[in-house]
């Protein structure tokens, strides 16, 4: 086998989480003896470790050839950990600096150095994953090379890189989800760290209307076996809908929490964002309920929580240096604390609506959908800065994938090296999906 990294590493220690270990072969060799009647003397299954802290090995779920799930103890300290995974036929590597725990959000410095760059992608032409910040506040390695053939080569080292060496955010070019698409719109997707359950909103089957917001009212999910398989058709999610308007949903990397924006009764009027639990993937949502120290009596919409649960960034209308739509961003130190007070980004908003903001690369990445002066319609649009307590730099449009038409509601993979998002440059708005170069 070959592991390659943990999604999220970002963690806490005051809860356990859900994680999914990205690599190669991860076969179960020891399948072919599970019929003798006196196989090896060995454990069955898969097991994971932190052999830093916590040596008792775990047992980790094979999801696909190349993805484990695993749970990592809320008993881990602060800072970065080493990985070790074990076969069933008891082979074992580990992944150095796997995990980071308690990133330190208001930290100036970070924690550490920066991270190696990703390895190769395990699909031909699939850019490898930038490496992951040192800390909140460090710099980040650079991108890993792109694979090639089967299995793809391995990605380059990102030693102490900066942001710099991130050169454009440039992707291929984009193809819709014909699988995902109806004669009516289909927008707003997000999907899960592993690219195993994607969620957007459609107005197939009855829904639509004359919302002023959003055109789609109810929120659809797709679910595959793995990330290199095709996304099948999607299943409307009753839980997660009423008769109000639910589109502009946010889903956490892990699956288990997800925030919807809505005009449903019981917020603080017009478009609120509400938030949603479940205690497994395969459990249904509980009753949501309104964020209420994030949302306000303006439109507030398209959530997206990052940071380990601890950054959120949204849309509002609430007042601000610019007129319309504008980026805005909150924080808390603790999973159990109250959000702060949002602060709008004005590096990043213009005279324009600014919306639909998706914060990757821990924290460090911003993509988003703006229609400012020199956009055609709306246009993607992305920007960078070296730690969490700089400013963003001038948004630049996001290479490859903007057209005449309206393009909007991105939402981008951690690493960068896959992302989806919306356009009606067919005639009819769809999904659309597309791999880094």
């Amino acid at each position: 086998m070959e592991l390659l990294r943990v999604v999220p590493n970002e963690c806490t220690n005051r809860e356990d989480t859900p994680a999914v270990v990205e690599g190669r072969h991860f076969f179960n060799r020891a399948s072919v003896d599970l019929d003798d009647p006196s196989p090896p003397d060995i454990e069955r299954g898969w097991r994971f470790s932190i052999p830093d802290t916590f040596a008792v090995e775990q047992p980790a779920t094979r999801s696909s050839d190349t993805t484990l799930e695993i749970v990592v103890p809320n008993s881990l300290p602060r800072g970065w950990h080493d990985l070790t995974v074990t076969s069933p036929s008891g082979e074992s590597e580990t992944l150095a600096n796997a995990l980071l725990v308690d990133a330190g959000i208001y930290d100036t410095a970070g924690t550490g150095g920066a991270a190696a760059g990703g390895a190769g992608g395990a699909t031909p032409g699939l850019a490898g994953s930038a490496g992951a910040a040192a800390g909140e506040g460090g710099t980040a390695g650079a991108g890993g090379a792109a694979g090639g053939g089967t299995g793809g080569a391995s990605g380059a080292a990102g030693g102490s890189g900066t942001l710099g060496d991130l050169g454009e955010l440039e992707f291929g070019p984009p193809m819709a989800i014909v699988t995902l698409s109806s004669p009516e719109l289909d927008d707003d997707p997000t999907f899960t760290a592993d690219l195993r359950e994607l969620y957007f909103s459609s107005a197939r089957n009855g829904g639509g209307g004359p919302s002023p917001v959003v055109s789609g009212d109810n929120l659809w999910v797709s679910k595959r076996a793995a990330a290199n398989e095709p996304w099948p058709a999607p299943e409307r999610v009753d839980e997660l809908n009423s008769t109000a308007y639910d589109a502009l949903p946010g889903i956490s990397g892990d699956g288990l929490t997800i925030w919807v924006s809505t005009d449903r009764d019981g917020g603080e009027g017009d478009f609120d964002i509400w938030r949603f639990t479940r205690n497994g993937r395969s459990d249904s949502w509980g009753a949501g309920t309104p964020v209420a120290e994030i949302n306000s009596s303006s439109e507030d919409l398209a959530p997206h929580v990052s940071g380990g649960g601890r950054r959120m960034v949204f849309t509002s209308r609430r007042p601000a240096e610019h007129a319309g739509r504008n980026l805005f961003i909150a924080s808390r130190q603790t999973l159990t604390d109250p959000w702060e007070e949002p602060i709008a980004r004005s590096e990043l908003n213009s005279s324009g609506d600014d919306s639909e903001g998706r914060l990757v690369w821990n924290g460090l990445v911003m993509v988003f959908s703006s229609d400012r002066p020199g956009s055609n319609g709306r246009d993607l649009y992305y920007a960078v800065r070296e730690s969490l307590k700089d400013p963003f730099s001038e948004p630049q449009p996001v290479p490859g994938v903007n057209s005449l038409a309206d393009d909007s509601d991105p939402w981008l993979s951690e690493d960068l090296s896959y992302m989806m998002f919306s356009s009606d440059r067919s005639g009819n708005t769809e999904l659309y999906q597309t791999w880094r170069r």
